[in-house]
């Protein structure tokens, strides 16, 4: 289970272009230290809901070589998500999801939490008959790999690998592309076909009970 969780999250830094990231143990864990060094003043901690008065920002990504952050912005006035693009931003120290930014403009966004906010929908099942992907893999050409199962358009076989070319441009696409690898969602390929895209919970090995434990590791060579 650790090198499942380990692969998936290295794959999942590589594909959001970080440089570095740091594995540790499951029982261990890194706190960043963020008192301000200006003025000895520990800044707000990332909050659950925007601030009043402050839009949101969903779907968002962090563009290091603009120093920008493009998203979705939603908040009371608006009628539906609406994409935008941050001027360069005063300070990174924020960028984290439930942190608040503010650009050059001086407009401040709150980065939503989408990986928290999407686990909320998620679908355990396909809401109806659709062929299901596991084990989901998003290519640099905008292809989304997998096995398959249940292929009731091309007939492949369970388990069969195979690539799909998805617009991510379209509405029912777009919004979901920063979260295929949790799963728990339908998207379209360019004929308007769905698929499923398997939660990744239950991608993970079952948990033996305690007797079911013990009893293996007695027939365990000695």
């Amino acid at each position: 289970r650790q090198n499942h969780f380990i692969n998936k999250c290295m794959l999942d830094f590589k594909r959001r272009k970080k440089q570095w990231v740091l594995l540790i143990d499951v029982d261990e864990y890194i706190s960043f230290n963020r008192i301000d060094d200006d003025n000895n003043q520990e800044p707000d901690f990332p909050v659950e809901k925007a601030p009043d008065g402050i839009p949101t920002l969903m779907d968002w990504t962090w563009d290091s070589s603009e120093g920008v952050i493009k998203g979705w912005m939603i908040d009371n006035t608006l009628s539906s998500p609406t994409k935008v693009k941050t001027e360069s931003l005063v300070s990174q120290m924020q960028i984290q999801p439930g942190g608040v930014v503010t650009d050059s403009t001086g407009v401040s966004y709150y980065l939503r939490d989408d990986r928290a906010f999407r686990d909320l929908d998620a679908l355990d099942q396909p809401p109806e008959p659709m062929p299901t992907l596991k084990y989901v893999l998003a290519t640099d050409s905008d292809e989304l790999c997998g096995e398959i199962f249940n292929d009731v358009y091309n007939e492949h076989g369970d388990e069969s690998w195979v690539c799909l070319t998805v617009d991510w441009e379209a509405p029912e696409n777009e919004q979901k592309k920063t979260n295929i690898f949790h799963g728990g969602y339908v998207v379209e390929d360019l004929h308007q076909r769905k698929y499923f895209l398997e939660k990744e919970q239950a991608l993970w090995p079952k948990r033996l009970a305690v007797e079911d434990a013990k009893d293996a590791r007695e027939r365990l060579p000695r």
